[in-house]
């Protein structure tokens, strides 16, 4: 440990030794430089800079025909942000700076020609520049002439003032106009297109296929499930007939009646069962003849109710009723939902241009009253002394270059002096 900071004092001895062996070159290359620097940075261009500021005025109430809005607050400083950008980027265009340099070459601030407008407007140069801070819009301009420079920087925060409201105004309804204009074309598209599905219009059609449809497919349904029933009853009464739970005619006579009346809604005249004629209901009890014969009307009527059942059934099989409905209804359902789109998008459309039509109206009455968005928050005072930032820095740089040229130097030169020592 004791030779690495023995080794160490003596590295930084031959440091030392090494600066104390070459500070005339080190300090003649230093003072070489900064002489070099002090006359540039003198031959540099004298710069004044004027400052003026522009204070953005919070907005005041404003005539208006829509209902109050609930978050006023949050609209409010939305508006002043707006303002705030608006009069910060309109600063620096023609509308501005035009008048401002004729003005300045009619009162012979500037010579005709000497200062162009796009200098002035050219977003590289460093002419004008234009900060934000809060509400306040802070208007450096940066002239060789001192009275140059207050009268453009003066100049500019009057006219911005001056111009700031009718320039928002034509701004605003510039916009509105195009927008107007946009909206208002979308908004007869619209129109064009609903009136052309409600001339087109398939949803009647497909309601009437529809109720049809449901109809047919009910009816069959309907008479399914009836003739199952009377088969039911039919095939109930032939168990019971034929098991002998029945023993006189008047226990089941109403029934029979009953079913072959059914059984004749659904047969042709060719179906019709036997004729059956039951007498002295009362009286008369039920005998291995009368069995055979009421069994043999009881299967009349169910052959004639299964035949027909199994017609209804092949009707909705192959018709398929069912999914025609379905496929209607899914059709239905599509043009109700386009029907809704176009009826949606065409009263949005009807709102927006109403609203931006009472917009318009708002800025024509508001363009007749003077209202205050920007005042002049200070003007600039006169420069007495040009900025002297850049300079300094040239001879600051400058003496830092040519301290390091020449330790370069020095070592460089040692080095060659030891390698031709060595040879």
């Amino acid at each position: 440990m004791g030779n690495n900071v023995y080794e160490e004092e003596i590295s930084l001895v031959d440091i030392i030794r090494f600066f104390l062996r070459n500070k005339s070159v080190i300090f003649g290359f230093t003072v070489i430089f900064l002489f070099i620097g002090i006359i540039f940075s003198l031959l540099q261009k004298k710069v004044y800079t004027a400052e003026a500021g522009i204070l953005i005025v919070s907005r005041k109430q404003e005539i208006t025909f829509e209902p109050k809005i609930q978050d006023k607050d949050y609209i409010e400083d939305e508006i002043l942000e707006q303002r705030k950008k608006t009069i910060t980027e309109i600063i620096k265009t023609p509308f501005i700076l035009s008048d401002i340099l004729l003005k300045a070459e009619q009162q012979g601030v500037i010579k005709k020609g000497k200062i162009k407008l796009n200098d002035l407007l050219d977003k590289k140069s460093k002419i004008i520049n234009v900060k934000l801070y809060d509400s306040l819009i802070k208007v450096r301009v940066s002239l060789p002439d001192k009275y140059q420079a207050k009268f453009f920087a003066d100049e500019i925060v009057l006219a911005t003032v001056d111009k700031s409201l009718s320039l928002l105004v034509s701004i605003q309804k510039e916009s509105i106009d195009k927008e107007l204009k946009n909206v208002r074309q979308k908004y007869n598209e619209a129109v064009i297109k609903y009136n052309q599905f409600v001339n087109n219009n398939k949803i009647l059609e497909l309601s009437t296929k529809i109720d049809q449809l449901s109809k047919i497919y009910n009816y069959y349904k309907d008479n399914i499930t009836e003739i199952e029933k009377h088969l039911w009853q039919a095939k109930n009464l032939k168990e019971q007939v034929e098991s002998g739970g029945l023993t006189s005619v008047g226990e089941f006579a109403d029934t029979l009646a009953i079913l072959r009346f059914k059984s004749t809604i659904f047969a042709g005249s060719s179906e019709l069962p036997l004729k059956f004629e039951i007498r002295q209901i009362d009286t008369q009890n039920v005998n291995k003849t009368n069995i055979s014969e009421v069994v043999k009307e009881i299967n009349s009527i169910i052959s004639i109710l299964e035949k027909r059942k199994k017609e209804f059934e092949e009707e909705l099989k192959t018709k398929n009723y069912e999914q025609q409905i379905r496929q209607l209804q899914t059709e239905l359902e599509k043009e109700k939902i386009r029907q809704k789109e176009l009826l949606k998008n065409r009263d949005l459309l009807w709102e927006t241009l109403t609203t931006l039509e009472r917009k318009k109206e708002e800025l024509n009455i508001k363009n007749g009253i003077k209202e205050e968005i920007a005042k002049v928050a200070y003007l600039s005072v006169l420069p007495e002394r040009p900025e002297g930032g850049k300079r300094k820095i040239i001879v600051l740089v400058s003496t830092c270059l040519g301290i390091m040229i020449g330790i370069f130097y020095s070592f460089l030169k040692e080095a060659y002096d030891k390698v031709k020592t060595t040879v």
